[in-house]
């Protein structure tokens, strides 16, 4: 009888440390639903207890990961600044300087890029007037937003991120992202589908958020096309550019409503760049686009070059024109505009 009341007392003990065990462990492994809105999640994660220690920790290292990188993106953008004035014989000097350190500053993942940039300083490739163009003819927050982002985030401190996105889903996310958050355009230029298909509502900002902060956060996709319809049709375009400033936007556009006060903006924000739709010189852009269209977009070009801007052109490629938009002379007037880059599309009849 004491035996067995002492193992009934034992068995007594025994539920109420497996009880307690129970409880610690409800506690260690409280979960939440993961989600993709950032106020939703961080209101989920204070309710994960996390020892004082560790989440100072996670966050002096989150810190310091920030500061690290900010300094790289800074230091990148006066390099590029000063090889506006350098001699291609210092360009190939500084590559071969940024190649030996390339694994002290945490570059050793993208070394390939950099022995690859330092060819193009050797064998004098346009990318190196390109890139004097860049350092010379931005200015200072066009330069930083440039280079901190497409440059350097893009391609080097922000590979962790992506790494984490493959080794969780098994392939590396894309490096670009087109959104199409406008059907609507103030114009009806000739063979495009925006002025003869029936008109849908614009995408909601929460929705054009969400998709930013999977991208952003989830993918570590820094580099966005805005299309339509015209984008800037939207009052809130700019708006949201500006809060999304650690990314960088070419939005695409007819460039008729690109105000003064538009252009004084873009200047400001540095992570927009203007890409202008144009079908070649005057006469030809005219005829599809309407009468005075090519000097509204050139005068834009003018002012936006004027205060140091990013921006480029855009071309549909057509059997009237291919011979036209394919020329030096119209390189070369781009050029002179100011345009940093242009991209050709080919008109493809579907029907």
């Amino acid at each position: 009888q004491e035996t067995g009341g002492k193992d009934d007392k034992g068995n007594k003990e025994d539920k109420e440390d497996e009880e307690d065990e129970e409880d610690e462990e409800d506690e260690e492994e409280i979960r939440y639903k993961s989600c993709w809105n950032p106020p939703e999640r961080e209101e989920a994660e204070k309710k994960v207890p996390v020892p004082f220690f560790v989440g100072e920790g996670r966050k002096m290292n989150k810190i310091m990961g920030k500061i690290k990188n900010l300094a790289i993106e800074r230091m990148a953008s006066q390099a590029i600044r000063l090889m506006g004035s350098c001699s291609d014989e210092n360009l190939v000097r500084f590559a071969s300087l940024l190649e030996k350190t390339a694994g002290k500053i945490d570059f050793a993942p993208r070394k390939r890029q950099v022995e690859y940039a330092k060819k193009l300083f050797e064998t004098r490739h346009p990318f190196t007037r390109w890139m004097k163009r860049i350092g010379n003819e931005l200015n200072p927050r066009c330069r930083d937003q440039f280079t901190g982002i497409v440059l350097v985030k893009e391609h080097f401190t922000n590979q962790e991120r992506k790494d984490s996105f493959k080794e969780k889903h098994g392939f590396f996310p894309p490096t670009h992202l087109a959104i199409s958050p406008i059907t609507r355009c103030n114009l009806r230029c000739d063979g495009c589908w925006a002025g003869k298909y029936a008109q849908v509502p614009d995408m909601e900002m929460d929705l054009l958020e969400k998709i930013m902060f999977e991208a952003r956060d989830e993918m570590g996709i820094h580099f966005y096309t805005i299309t339509g319809g015209e984008p800037f049709l939207r009052k809130d375009l700019l708006d949201f550019c500006e809060k999304f400033s650690d990314c960088y936007f070419n939005i695409y556009t007819n460039g008729t409503l690109i105000t003064d006060n538009v252009v004084e903006r873009i200047g400001k924000l540095g992570n927009v760049a203007p890409m202008f739709s144009l079908e070649g010189g005057r006469e030809t852009t005219d005829a599809r686009r309407g009468k005075g269209i090519y000097d509204k977009v050139t005068t834009t070009m003018k002012k936006l070059r004027d205060k140091g801007a990013f921006f480029g052109f855009s071309v549909t490629e057509t059997r009237y024109n291919a011979e036209e938009v394919s020329s030096e002379a119209f390189i070369d007037e781009m050029l002179e505009l100011g345009c940093f880059n242009g991209w050709y599309f080919q008109y493809i009849p579907i029907g």
